[in-house]
């Protein structure tokens, strides 16, 4: 027996769990901000997660293996190449190996849209 998504929820700690009196781990760490990217489940977590940290409500931000940087929007919307160069250790541009905050960099932007990506501390340019 399969278990329906009305009858699951996704608890504090990122534990995909049973919507019951027992409340069982269906999958650990099902929506997780994994630092390091060590294969396709903890990417598809990390994106699961959001784009913010928690707590603190941090943006954050992928590094690909050749150092660029990528918004949650765009992971979300090549999750497809991003996950192939993981799985087979393609060095594409495209493998993910971190999920990071940006803490003070106004000048960082997403290597594949071209969007700024924000900054939990950096000073805003708009005086």
């Amino acid at each position: 027996m399969t278990t329906k998504e009305k009858d699951c929820f996704v608890a504090a700690d990122g534990d995909l769990c049973t919507n019951d009196r027992h409340c069982d781990v269906i999958r650990e760490k099902y929506s997780y901000h994994f630092e390091e990217i060590t294969d396709t489940h903890r990417m598809r977590s990390t994106l699961r997660a959001g784009p913010y940290a928690w707590p603190g409500g941090y943006p954050l931000f992928f590094t690909t293996t050749d150092g660029a940087s990528i918004c949650f929007k765009c992971a979300r919307s090549e999750y497809r190449l991003i996950s192939d160069s993981i799985r087979n250790n393609f060095n594409d541009g495209w493998q993910v190996s971190f999920c990071t905050v940006n803490y003070e960099n106004n000048d960082l932007f997403c290597d594949h849209c071209g969007e700024k990506i924000e900054s939990a501390y950096g000073e805003d340019d708009e005086d």
